[in-house]
């Protein structure tokens, strides 16, 4: 460990795409103490993961002349993502970091392995909403195969974790839009901080995405609302439909969603 041992474990929310993960981390910023700010994606590019495999197992030598411990080389990428983290937290008074990028479902024995003791909520949605939501996006799938394909792999490779519920724990959309305060109490329970009234008034602060890199920034400057729940029922057509349920019903059902 090159800097101070890290005094919270850090925050990570994942999850497909369109699942509310944006929601989830405008309410954790609006807590006194935790700073989440807008998508990073560097710890989810492959290059990052690549070179630091690389420096790690070509470059180690080098450092023997640094008096750097071959293990020092992994501290010095861990507190490379720190410093981004912190650097932003501290400029804004807080205490702990979180960070929000979907993409990090991907990458968790990663993860795990640069953050052994980092929290991952991983935000689940009803895959047909997803589809609903994802499909008119200038990224990701643009039909319901695709759609249906790539949110089943997102939510497998989350569950797979569940036995190990002190870094992993799932949040519904549907709960959390629905009832916020019953689903965020828990959880902040989990991740050893207390609720604070103002997360529910997320659309009151002021929230960093100066370049709009959030497709749901639109979404998560007003209240809380429940009407994309369901909203397959009317934006999927019948063909459609039976196309996702084929590929992804068994998840559906495995998760407990209604099926009609």
């Amino acid at each position: 460990m090159l800097l101070p041992e890290m005094e919270y474990p850090p925050i990570f929310l994942g999850g497909e795409g369109r699942s509310g993960t944006t929601l989830l981390r405008v309410m954790l910023d609006a807590h006194s103490g935790i700073s989440c700010g807008p998508e990073t994606h560097f710890l989810v590019d492959e290059r990052f993961q690549k070179f630091h495999e690389h420096f790690r197992n070509t470059w180690w030598r080098r450092g023997e002349g640094y008096a750097y411990e071959k293990s020092d080389l992994d501290d010095l990428f861990r507190d490379f993502a720190r410093g981004w983290f912190e650097t932003y937290m501290r400029r804004r008074g807080k205490r702990r970091w979180a960070d929000k990028t979907p993409q990090t479902i991907h990458i968790l024995p990663y993860l795990w392995e640069l953050f052994p003791a980092a929290r991952f909520v991983h935000v689940i949605r009803d895959g047909r909403d997803v589809a609903c939501s994802i499909i008119p996006q200038n990224w990701g799938p643009n039909n319901v195969k695709d759609a249906a394909h790539r949110w089943v792999d997102c939510i497998w490779k989350g569950v797979l974790h569940r036995a190990d519920t002190e870094r992993y724990v799932e949040v519904r959309y549907e709960q959390l839009a629905a009832e916020a305060e019953s689903v965020l109490r828990p959880l902040m329970t989990w991740l050893g901080e207390e609720f604070e009234p103002a997360m529910l008034e997320y659309h009151r602060a002021q929230v960093d995405n100066p370049e709009r890199t959030e497709s749901s920034s639109e979404q998560v400057a007003r209240p809380l609302y429940r009407s994309s729940i369901g909203r397959w029922r009317r934006d999927l057509s019948a063909k459609d439909l039976r196309q996702f349920l084929k590929i992804a019903g068994e998840t559906l059902e495995f998760l407990g969603y209604e099926m009609d």
